[in-house]
């Protein structure tokens, strides 16, 4: 679920030497490459898709707090939609604006060969299981971990200990309030799995909903509907 980041110390950044600047800071902090060259994409793609274009003043703010491990990066440009619009007309909202950027090789800077920044961004992000939220315009977008990452057949009870273990050190968070289970690439679900996997969510994170998606898998919504009636899954 997006939502408002409580914003740590940093500073407003208006050029790239400022910037590259603090990135050289933050890799030396971190000694994170891949978080490093994460934040430089995202960084890049904030001057090089608003130039002559900013609504008021070039800024850049970013932010990162390595105690709660959270990096924030904020810009004051005209927003995700507005590049791949100029290639392709049928684009209606920001979310499926930042759903295109995140998946498709797309650019707006016709001829070049470019559109790949953002893929590099989400393959990595998909591999670390780290928790990103991508917000432009009246749209926010978050990535989540997918069930199937856990496999796509599903079935015994030590696989679906081991999964919950996994998400709850990677990505399930006491501070959520809502859980997204999204089951698109799984195959078959079966109720032990299922029942070792949501019961310890449900117990472990009592105060916290958990959210359903892509559930129409004959043996997803068959495990789920008796789970629901052992333990209220549902």
């Amino acid at each position: 679920m997006c939502k408002d980041v409580i914003e740590p110390r940093r500073d407003y950044y208006k050029t790239r030497n400022l910037f590259q600047s603090e990135l050289n800071k933050f890799l030396s902090d971190t000694n994170d490459s891949l978080l490093t060259a994460v934040v430089g994409e995202i960084w890049n793609n904030s001057y090089d898709h608003n130039l002559g274009s900013w609504k008021d003043v070039v800024r850049i703010t970013f932010l990162y707090d390595l105690t709660n491990k959270i990096v924030t990066l904020v810009d004051r440009g005209q927003g995700i939609k507005e590049t791949p619009s100029k290639v392709k007309n049928d684009i209606q909202s920001d979310e499926q604006a930042i759903n295109i950027a995140l998946t498709e090789v797309i650019s707006g800077r016709l001829p070049e060969q470019r559109g790949n920044g953002l893929k590099f961004v989400s393959k990595v992000v998909k591999m670390k299981k780290w928790r990103f939220y991508l917000q432009s315009g009246y749209d926010c977008v978050e990535m989540k971990a997918k069930i199937s990452k856990s496999g796509n057949l599903l079935v015994s009870r030590p696989e679906g200990k081991e999964a919950f273990l996994t998400a709850k050190a990677y990505t399930l968070k006491h501070d959520e309030t809502e859980f997204v289970l999204d089951f698109s690439d799984v195959d078959v679900l079966t109720p032990p799995w299922a029942d070792e996997f949501i019961s310890a969510i449900k117990k472990e994170f009592k105060n916290t909903t958990i959210k359903y998606e892509n559930i129409t898998n004959p043996s997803v919504k068959e495990t789920l509907n008796m789970l629901n009636m052992i333990i209220g899954a549902l």
